[in-house]
């Protein structure tokens, strides 16, 4: 989708460093495009609104930091689906679950297996050997 970045601009302060700008732009485009930015006459703003308090948050919490943002999304995308799939496990529906997730069944046995894993590893202690 092709977005105006007018009402994002309109609310940003002129002089903000290109790298700002344009992870205020990526909110933005992500935000107007999401289902939770529902009602479409003020979608725009709200969009605009809510990556304007999102830059400020990065900003307050980061701001004089140099920060790298790797390309690799996996711990964004795949860590949630994963721990989905975990929570809708019973025992006996894998194949479902592997049809519903688009993966094989191998695959969801993995995935299964290692949130199995990390599930174990929150409910222990570890013991320290020093």
């Amino acid at each position: 989708m092709q977005f105006e970045y007018k009402p994002l601009h309109a609310i940003l302060p002129p002089k903000l460093k290109p790298i700002l700008l344009e992870l205020a732009e990526v909110f933005y485009e992500t935000l107007a495009d999401s289902p939770l930015v529902v009602e479409a006459g003020g979608r725009e703003l709200a969009a605009a609104n809510l990556a304007r308090e999102i830059m400020a948050a990065v900003a307050q919490r980061m701001g004089g930091s140099a920060i790298y943002l790797t390309k690799d999304i996996a711990a964004l995308v795949v860590a949630p689906r994963d721990h989905a799939m975990w929570q809708k496990f019973t025992g006996h529906n894998l194949r479902q679950l592997a049809r519903e997730y688009g993966i094989s069944d191998v695959r969801a046995w993995q995935i299964i297996n290692e949130q199995r894993r990390l599930e174990r590893e929150r409910r222990q202690m570890s013991l320290p050997f020093s």
